[in-house]
């Protein structure tokens, strides 16, 4: 099975940045999608709710590293998994690996990105919409498609496994990890 990265519809960082680069440089979307992956309806699909694979992702940042300028910079974050958020996925689906898709040599810092609740929500009662809160941003951090999502839903383990590790961790956060990539000065 292969593995999808950054839902653009709840991804729209990556959108924004598309639009930005396409009006900076005087380009519809729909060569932006032909330059950079072959693919005219490219930005189209991404708005329409399409998922980008690690691959193609890789191939958009690759033209976007391209197209720098004499000392531009492009600056990637992205989550890395390994925490609380993570936690609640993989109780509910043990073997789940969103996070396959590595910077490898490029500079590396580690981000946490916290889920702020008052001290009250995480005690030994949590609150319905703080549990539903910490599962949104769960899967949608990991990527969980719909049709996985519903076959839980109807069951209390995914509430529990969230309740669980809310309490475990005395709150909910997700690690991101950042790089840049810089252009020298000509």
């Amino acid at each position: 099975m292969e593995a999808s990265l950054e839902a653009p519809q709840r991804d729209a960082p990556l959108l924004v940045s598309i639009a930005q680069f396409c009006r900076r440089n005087g380009i519809a979307e729909s060569t932006f999608g032909r330059r950079a992956v072959n693919d005219g309806k490219f930005v189209a699909r991404l708005r329409d709710g399409a998922r980008i694979t690690p691959e193609t992702l890789a191939r958009v940042s690759e033209f976007l590293v391209r197209a720098l300028e004499p000392g531009g910079r492009l600056l990637g974050i992205h989550s890395c998994g390994n925490d609380p958020g993570m936690e609640i996925v993989r109780r509910v689906w043990p073997d789940e690996n969103p996070f396959q898709t590595t910077r490898h040599d490029i500079l590396r810092a580690v981000f946490r990105y916290d889920m702020h609740t008052l001290p009250t929500e995480v005690s030994e009662s949590i609150g319905t919409s703080t549990k539903f809160a910490a599962w949104n941003a769960a899967v949608y951090v990991a990527q969980i498609d719909d049709e996985r999502l519903a076959k839980v839903i109807g069951e209390r383990k995914y509430l529990d496994a969230t309740r669980d590790v809310l309490q475990e961790h005395g709150g909910l956060w997700f690690l991101d990890e950042s790089y840049v990539v810089s252009r020298k000065r000509d």
